[in-house]
């Protein structure tokens, strides 16, 4: 069985030492696209290129800010990075609202689908320094600008497992859409038309990465796994029966509808393993009844309490 890479402080402040010769300063011509992209609402293509396009060749690597607290590394060449860069709110809602829920109880909190390490740095950031962030990113190149992200943070509470998750143990083909680190998945999908990229990776299911890597007592779990979230629940009985954690989960419209599945699909698994309510997780971090009003596209986020009785530690059973 194909194994996976844990990353961890020391492999962070590698990853960010490789980086670093290839940081630029494209400040400027940020500000310059972001003024244009806020003044008209779409996101000026050609004045991009014509600004980075140098920049993207030579120097590709930016530092950006989310917070005055938390800076993180972004990449020219990728919609995700760009997208932090356009707007300042970008995952503002989700990290407040998770930073809002994470101390109601104890134990670590996981970030499945950390991309490049936004979300969870913030959230690491607001931790105490005794629970743990552990993140799940399946692209290396990926998971390599997170770890890069942890180190210009000076985060040791986190760990960073390169893999995929899903129903079964083992190695899958996955697809990436260079540019759009944002939409690798398990599913090619037609919905945003990208030029899909195969690789093969290591995938476990949340039951097996959550024994193999300790993560103890779960407080919260984030899922962003572009449609395979019925998978990725469905490996995870044991882990949600043993640890009872909040979570919350994408909901993409699209997506979901052209491979099939609603949101009754999940919550009705995760209603299995005890005794959940369920809300729609709003942009400004607002709770509205669940179930969502169905769109043709965009996406919304589920969240998953646990309402029954508090479980006890949550250990091997």
């Amino acid at each position: 069985m194909a194994g996976y890479e844990t990353l961890t402080r020391p492999d962070f402040d590698r990853c960010l030492a490789e980086i670093r010769p290839l940081i630029g300063r494209p400040q400027l011509a940020l500000k310059i696209i972001r003024a244009r992209y806020e003044r008209t609402g779409n996101f000026p293509r050609r004045l991009a290129s014509l600004l980075l396009g140098r920049l993207q060749k030579t120097r590709p690597y930016f530092i950006g800010s989310i917070t005055k607290d938390v800076q993180y590394i972004g990449d020219l060449r990728d919609w995700a990075s760009i997208g932090n860069a356009m707007d300042s709110n970008f995952n503002h809602g989700m990290t407040n609202f998770l930073l809002s829920r994470i101390d109601s109880r104890p134990g670590s909190v996981i970030d499945i689908g950390a991309n490049i390490g936004v979300v969870s740095s913030v959230i690491a950031r607001g931790l105490h320094e005794s629970r743990k962030l552990f993140a799940i990113e399946p692209i290396t190149e990926t998971a390599k600008l997170a770890a890069a992200t942890f180190a210009l943070n000076g985060l040791s509470n986190v760990e960073l497992h390169i893999c995929a998750v899903g129903e079964s143990d083992g190695e899958v083909t996955f697809f990436n859409a260079k540019g759009h680190s944002e939409s690798a998945s398990l599913h090619p999908t037609k919905v945003d038309m990208r030029d899909w990229e195969e690789t093969r990776i290591p995938m476990r299911t949340i039951d097996t990465l959550s024994l193999e890597a300790d993560w103890g007592e779960v407080a919260m779990v984030k899922m962003d796994v572009e449609g395979h979230e019925p998978g990725a629940i469905a490996g995870a009985q044991n882990f949600l029966r043993r640890c009872k954690p909040n979570l919350v989960f994408e909901y993409h419209f699209g997506v979901a509808g052209e491979l099939g599945w609603k949101p009754e699909d999940v919550t009705s698994k995760i209603a299995e393993a005890g005794d959940y309510r369920f809300s729609v997780l709003q942009e400004d971090a607002s709770l509205t009844e669940y179930p969502p009003e169905m769109l043709s596209s965009g996406h919304c986020d589920i969240f998953c309490q646990f309402v029954g009785k508090f479980p006890p530690p949550c250990v091997p059973v």
